[in-house]
């Protein structure tokens, strides 16, 4: 009589009131990241910290009269650091599956320092003249490298976290209409829009340390301002019948540049706008949307007899 009153009270207990007997089914290596996180989140943050090196290299000489350069090198910055994104992204995944558990924010970020600074170091002992190639020289590179440790902090904060920078490049509508041209369309219209906002930066500070006409200042801020609302149109989640006004806003100057402000002679940069113009209109196609209420009338229109 006793066990049978007391398995009717513990089969009306709530689950929730056995915090061991969840605690010892929850496998830890199931709260891992994926593989292809990790390395999205290293890439994407080695481009983000790569494009802040010309940014710091423009402040810090504002003299230099090559500064210029700086944004027709924006691809080797960013490409390189995507490589050191891959490396702490890829070494950070492989360290929390060989302990089989989620590693903490802080031992990441010390991890992260740790990877950045070795590879930073290895770099200038391989790529240094041979003068410098003796071990003495090894501590001079670990103490240079004291300014990097904020990118390492930034590298473990983001790496194992739940953020999803490839979830967000290519996301588009829901339920989209067109998935893989959906995606497709997202990728290269969200990627063209930041790196043309990195090189929009780079032009503007550029501005500012020479003495140009108002057209070029002109050009440098209008630039700037649009990629900036492209950028935030983008990545905040929009319903199309905001989505589409505010992209022919934002575009219309865009517009108006082929039409009214390009010489003839300027082919090059009329076919890139016309291009991402292109691109636009496939974007926002894609996602183009009818209310349900429309949807579920017309429904019930045709089922009648």
């Amino acid at each position: 009589m006793f066990i049978g009153r007391s398995s009717i009270i513990s089969a009306q207990r709530p689950f929730h009131s056995y915090p061991s007997i969840l605690s010892e089914n929850v496998d830890p290596r199931s709260e891992l990241p994926e593989f292809e996180r990790c390395l999205s989140q290293g890439i994407a943050i080695g481009a983000l910290l790569g494009f802040t090196c010309p940014v710091r290299a423009m402040l810090a000489h504002p003299e230099n009269g090559y500064n210029f350069l700086y944004a027709t090198y924006l691809p080797i910055f960013l490409l390189g650091g995507m490589a050191f994104g891959i490396f702490e992204g890829a070494l950070i995944w492989a360290i929390g599956h060989v302990t089989e558990r989620r590693l903490h924010w802080v031992l990441r970020v010390v991890l992260a320092t740790a990877i950045l600074t070795l590879l930073l170091a290895l770099y200038a002992y391989i790529y240094l003249p041979p003068v410098t190639r003796d071990l003495p020289k090894l501590k001079t590179y670990f103490s240079e490298f004291g300014g990097y440790i904020p990118y390492g902090a930034v590298f473990g904060l983001m790496i194992g976290s739940r953020i999803r920078p490839l979830y967000e490049l290519v996301r588009g509508a829901t339920p989209p209409r067109w998935p893989v041209m959906s995606c497709m369309t997202g990728l290269l219209l969200r990627v063209f829009v930041i790196f043309s906002l990195m090189e929009a930066v780079l032009f503007y500070l550029w501005t500012l340390q020479r003495d140009f006409r108002p057209r070029e200042y002109g050009f440098g801020v209008a630039g700037l301002v649009h990629f900036i609302l492209a950028t935030v149109l983008l990545f905040v989640r929009l319903p199309f019948w905001l989505l589409l006004p505010l992209a022919v806003v934002i575009n219309f100057p865009v517009a108006t540049l082929i039409t009214d402000v390009l010489a003839d002679d300027e082919i090059v940069i009329g076919t890139i706008t016309l291009n991402y113009l292109a691109l636009w209109a496939a974007f926002l196609t894609c996602r183009v949307s009818v209310p349900r209420a429309f949807t579920r009338n017309r429904l019930l229109a045709t089922k009648k007899p």
